[in-house]
């Protein structure tokens, strides 16, 4: 998984202790957001507009893939206020529930959803107004009876397109959906329905094959916590301590042998790494000082001495 983290919004009073005048410092939660208008790097600038500024956001990580915010925030700013905002521009944004304890905290959810209908119409649709194509020179469209099964599909998805397309020109961008939306509408004016149909079918199967990946990929991610060890080994030589009591920016020890507990940049030490789990490769990969191992991978031949940057349930 990899995590953007590139917008920090602290308020003075909470980064300067030292200032007289500095309010106490609040309490920090974390807030997981399921987006699932988020497919690209538009809408995470987009939330970054609508929820980055709010008072009392300190922290925002996005995971692309997953469609995931996880949004680090005051206990005073609620959940209802990070939603408004982001529903307001038609994203789709849902609190999750808390992580539970182990694995890689990621849910995978049912894909037997209304994504998966709406796709399995769209295309049944679709393939009935592929009949256009058998139309008799000089009958026109509305002659045709599968031209209405190619309007039918249309309506199906172009509103949806108008909304998002909407949203995002209010916004002053012209997003995917806006280009959809263009070419859908300019077959509809050129009479070509065929060409409509297909552009809202394709659209609609996008969504269904994101939801796909999504469902496998936290699949994957599940089976990654099992390899992870129960304990993890202090470098300061203390003894050792359960994988969840583990914090991020502190320093471990990984031995010959064993599976790296947590993702981080090695400090010290050099040796070779399998990290065919994640890639494939066969050939283990060197690592020394200033490298990144990342969490469930085996260390093979030497000491590593590593800074942990991302837990395991992140």
């Amino acid at each position: 998984q990899v995590w953007d983290t590139t917008h920090r919004c602290h308020r003075q009073s909470m980064i300067d202790p030292q200032r007289s005048d500095a309010a106490p410092p609040q309490a920090l939660v974390v807030t997981e957001l399921m987006v699932t208008g988020m497919c690209c790097q538009s809408e995470v600038a987009l939330i970054r507009k609508k929820i980055g500024m709010l008072d009392g956001v300190v922290d925002l990580k996005f995971n692309l893939m997953l469609r995931r915010c996880t949004v680090m925030h005051t206990e005073d700013l609620t959940a209802v206020q990070l939603l408004r905002p982001l529903n307001w521009a038609a994203l789709g944004a849902t609190v999750l529930p808390p992580k539970g304890a182990g694995g890689a905290g990621i849910q995978r959810g049912a894909l037997c959803r209304p994504g998966l209908l709406v796709a399995l119409l769209s295309l049944l649709l679709f393939g009935l107004s592929n009949g256009i194509w058998a139309r008799p020179d000089g009958t026109e469209w509305w002659e045709d009876p599968f031209s209405y099964f190619a309007l039918s599909n249309v309506l199906l998805g172009l509103p949806i397109l108008l909304r998002r397309a909407l949203t995002g020109l209010l916004q002053r961008r012209i997003s995917m959906f806006a280009t959809m939306a263009i070419a859908c509408v300019g077959a509809l004016v050129l009479l070509d329905l065929w060409e409509a149909s297909a552009v809202v079918f394709f659209y609609n199967a996008s969504e269904w094959l994101q939801l796909w990946c999504v469902h496998h990929t936290a699949a994957a991610s599940d089976s990654l916590g099992g390899l992870l060890p129960e304990l993890a080994y202090p470098a300061d030589g203390s003894a050792s301590k359960p994988l969840s009591e583990v914090v991020v920016g502190e320093l471990l020890l990984v031995k010959p042998g064993s599976a790296v507990p947590v993702d981080g940049e090695v400090v010290g030490g050099s040796s070779a790494v399998d990290e065919s789990m994640l890639t494939g490769e066969a050939v283990p990969v060197a690592k020394r000082e200033g490298s990144s191992v990342f969490a469930g991978t085996a260390n093979q031949t030497g000491v590593l001495t590593l800074k942990v940057s991302r837990l395991p349930e992140d």
